[in-house]
């Protein structure tokens, strides 16, 4: 807690400016939500700069970017721990992703 606490403060400004934007947390997992890809990548750029003194890593098996309602397919490309990764809208066989699970609860990419 003494770590997380100040870390989502600092994601949650990155992301404030946007209103469809919403930030959950439990323990050390983390769901940021928002129909606009600059606040995300914000959001993004936050975490990599404050895991990077203590030695952390973001575990990008675990991450997904995904395009909310009728938003456009997007990706991000960014460095992490000296390496160059990248989040797509799309899954590996090239579709869109529909559906994720976050603690135990799935959400829907798309509102139909």
């Amino acid at each position: 807690a003494l770590y997380i606490d100040p870390l989502l403060h600092k994601i949650f400004r990155a992301i404030s400016a946007d209103h469809t934007a919403s930030l959950h947390a439990f323990a050390d997992d983390l769901a940021i939500h928002g129909a606009h890809l600059p606040a995300l990548t914000r959001a993004l750029k936050v975490m990599i700069a404050e895991a990077a003194p203590y030695g952390l890593v973001i575990n990008l098996k675990k991450s997904e970017l995904h395009a909310w309602g009728t938003a456009p397919q997007a990706s991000i490309t960014f460095m992490h721990n000296q390496r160059r990764y990248h989040l797509s809208t799309m899954d590996n066989e090239g579709k869109p992703h529909h559906v994720y699970k976050y603690l135990g609860v799935f959400f829907f990419t798309n509102y139909s």
